[in-house]
């Protein structure tokens, strides 16, 4: 699992490996531009968890002051290195032993903003999750005949603690005809618990409304 806060990309992974090590968690880090230090982090996951086989690229942040006029270019560059720039590294540091092994998912939640661009979503993220989702789209097309395949999850609005950095918070009534976390989650699921043979290229999700 790929996360990271609200100011810097970041690894940090959760999750049960093949070795009967249960549960298990490795501390945060800043995710780097240098690939060898990227590669010797998921040498360390792989160690500790046994191989990773389904990856999952989350990512979390944007500002309030979102709009082209207001944007600065310290707040375009911060979304655009955790959304962006995180999930690569990420990618990328993963991707070499799924190659050696011949299989591997990976899963980019998204955002349907990389569908179309909204005043909401503000011009940072936006071109942030339409590079997530070229990623993707990539990913599946230089590595699907290695036995790797990539998903991007589009989920609509999401009852998240991302909602604090909006210019202004949803109000309660607003946030329960939200997605829940638990909704991405599953699609997530979905995906990565296809048979080998099938991919699930996109998969937009919003709430019903």
């Amino acid at each position: 699992m790929f996360e990271n806060g609200f100011d810097r990309p970041s690894f940090g992974v959760t999750g049960s490996g093949r070795r009967g090590l249960g549960l298990s968690t490795i501390p945060e880090r800043p995710a780097k531009r240098s690939g060898p230090e990227n590669q010797s982090f998921a040498e360390t996951v792989e160690r500790t968890l046994g191989p990773v086989e389904r990856l999952v690229n989350s990512t979390g942040t944007n500002t309030p002051r979102r709009a082209l006029l207001e944007l600065s270019l310290e707040d375009y560059h911060a979304v655009l290195n955790t959304h962006l720039n995180g999930v690569y590294y990420c990618a990328q540091a993963f991707l070499p032993a799924m190659r050696c092994r011949k299989k591997g998912t990976i899963v980019n939640v998204v955002s349907d903003a990389a569908l179309q661009g909204t005043r909401l979503a503000g011009a940072a993220y936006t071109i942030s999750k339409y590079g997530q989702r070229g990623l993707s789209s990539t990913i599946n097309a230089e590595e699907g005949g290695k036995g790797i395949r990539a998903c991007a999850v589009l989920p609509g609005e999401i009852d998240t603690p991302l909602l604090i950095l909006r210019p202004s918070m949803p109000s309660p009534d607003s946030r329960d005809t939200m997605l829940q976390p638990e909704d991405v989650a599953n699609c997530v699921m979905l995906a990565v618990n296809l048979p080998p043979r099938a991919v699930i290229l996109e998969l937009l999700v919003r709430p019903r409304r």
